[in-house]
């Protein structure tokens, strides 16, 4: 995959940081951010820099109706916040495909947000 110009000095310098950077080059998968809005983008990628956001979930029928395959366990992935500037890069550590009503309630306090707790 092509690393977008307005990441590629962010990507760079992480590049420059590792030993061997042909590794990562080779796991890069995308730019994501967090949410609909730009508040909810700023909001996750504070959550996701203070390591209380470490899940995420997508659609799989997005995922087929596109083409573009889901991320692989190992794949890095850059963040954005809300004004779309590049603040982190994660790694995709675990990819399952289940229904919604299979998802628990460790995997919902992972995925972060609110006040932490799963009640509705």
């Amino acid at each position: 995959m092509v690393v977008p110009a307005h990441v590629r000095s962010f990507w760079q310098e992480f590049l420059a940081s590792l030993s061997v950077p042909e590794d990562a080059k080779s796991r890069y998968y995308d730019v994501c951010r967090v949410g609909w809005t730009a508040e909810d983008a700023e909001e996750g990628a504070r959550l996701i820099l203070r390591g209380e956001k470490t899940a995420t979930s997508s659609l799989l029928s997005k995922y087929e109706a596109t083409g573009v395959p889901p991320p692989e366990v190992g794949a890095l992935s850059i963040v954005e916040n809300g004004r779309g500037e590049p603040v982190g890069i994660i790694e995709t550590t675990w990819v399952g495909v289940m229904p919604f009503k299979a998802v628990d309630v460790a995997f919902a306090q992972a995925y972060g947000g609110c006040d932490g707790t799963v009640d509705g």
